[in-house]
């Protein structure tokens, strides 16, 4: 049954096309392998297909998982290419051992749920991009699934990092900043942080183990921005952030975020690390920065660097301005540029004179 249909999607489909493009598309999804991702991208005509639109067609269909439709409409943005109309259904389909249709039945307890989506696409946007458009989608799509399919291990790494700062904790004198991580970890699995790999390093910064988009990396090179060295070698702190310049393939249109947990042996020695990358929740962006473990410890810093009253206005407003700060640069950034940003903006919404701000990464 239709998930989603928009009205433009029912609009620009003649009445009489339909029978024939149901039949096209039940021959096209007759026989598919499970975990095989089918898209096809087609201008329809009846000779052919055993239809006519005067449009591009683009369908898709797979095993259902999250991710599906946003990324198709990240790579369809990406692609410059409008979008007509579009039919999302999730399908209760049973196959046999080979791939082949057997039923599409809601209360069939053999039949597995599977997304097909059908999207209707401008003839000028597309023009000669038709198989490219198909193999950018299906490449897209395939990242989606290998993200879906870590994700759950990915969660629990993060779990299990955790665990072991709370257990280093109790055995360490001063143990805040080991708390203060295993409470970042636990903030992060509170749908605050949309995994998309892991990269693990041992304590010579060399790679170790692979998930979700790191399953795509070289064996001897991970695919990420940050400087492992930087984030794991002696001194340096347990939870970091980096904001890469890394397009996310999936979900959403934004730059990627490195969140590195850097490890401790027994004797608190430096062990490597573990790099997550992938995508803060809208949960976590519209959420209060103040909240957050360790960004809450440091504005209670700044707070009292800035010698501001409990209760007065102008910690009301720090706070507010504070909380608005993208969470990436209030990680990378330290206290002082923190506060001179939040003290300008400030500034600046009391009437003050407009300022561009910015900062230099790690790597200049």
């Amino acid at each position: 049954m239709p998930e989603r249909a928009d009205g433009e999607f029912i609009g620009r489909h003649p009445s009489e096309a339909f029978p024939g493009h149901i039949r096209n598309t039940l021959d096209k999804v007759a026989v598919r392998q499970r975990g095989e991702i089918k898209v096809g991208c087609t201008r329809p005509v009846k000779d052919k297909h055993g239809y006519e639109l005067p449009l591009f067609v683009l369908e898709t269909c797979m095993d259902d998982q999250p991710f599906i439709v946003d990324t198709i409409k990240l790579v369809l943005k990406q692609l410059d290419v409008h979008v007509l109309g579009t039919l999302n259904m999730i399908l209760p389909i049973e196959r046999d051992g080979d791939g082949k249709l057997l039923d599409i039945s809601q209360d069939n307890p053999r039949s597995r749920a599977e997304s097909f989506s059908c999207h209707l696409l401008s003839v000028a946007s597309v023009g000669d991009r038709g198989l490219a458009i198909r193999d950018a989608v299906r490449w897209h799509l395939e990242r989606a699934r290998t993200i879906a399919g870590d994700f759950r291990q990915m969660r629990k790494l993060v779990s299990d990092l955790a665990h072991d700062l709370a257990f280093a904790a109790e055995d360490t004198p001063d143990g805040s900043d080991l708390r203060e991580a295993t409470a970042f970890g636990e903030w992060l699995i509170d749908d605050n942080f949309v995994f998309m790999g892991a990269y693990g390093f041992d304590e010579q910064h060399r790679p170790t183990g692979r998930l979700g988009l790191g399953r795509y990396d070289e064996a001897a090179k991970a695919g990420i921005e940050g400087d492992p060295q930087a984030a794991f070698g002696p001194g340096a702190p347990l939870v970091s952030i980096y904001q890469s310049r890394q397009a996310s393939p999936i979900h959403r249109d934004a730059p990627m975020v490195e969140i590195r947990l850097r490890l401790v042996d027994d004797a608190g020695r430096s062990a490597g690390g573990v790099v997550f990358v992938g995508l803060f929740t809208y949960k976590a962006v519209m959420g209060r920065a103040s909240t957050v473990p360790f960004l809450r410890r440091r504005l209670a810093a700044m707070v009292a660097a800035e010698d501001l009253v409990p209760a007065s206005h102008r910690l009301k407003v720090f706070l507010s301005f504070f909380d608005r700060l993208p969470l990436a640069f209030l990680f990378a950034a330290d206290d002082k540029a923190v506060a001179e940003v939040v003290n300008d903006a400030i500034d600046v919404d009391f009437g003050g004179a407009p300022r561009v701000f910015y900062r230099l990464d790690e790597k200049g």
